[in-house]
């Protein structure tokens, strides 16, 4: 099965696409439950 380069480059920027959001998203909930354990330490 032959692929096309064009095809081939458009699936590597989407799967990169897709790896940076779900790299960004796991961050971004780490560090509201961070940002969340510090609060409630604080609050004790």
């Amino acid at each position: 099965m032959r692929m096309r380069k064009e095809l081939r480059w458009l699936l590597w920027g989407l799967w990169l696409v897709c790896l940076v959001v779900a790299v960004w998203f796991v961050v971004a909930v780490i560090m509201l439950w961070v940002d969340g354990m510090r609060l409630n330490q604080l609050q004790n």
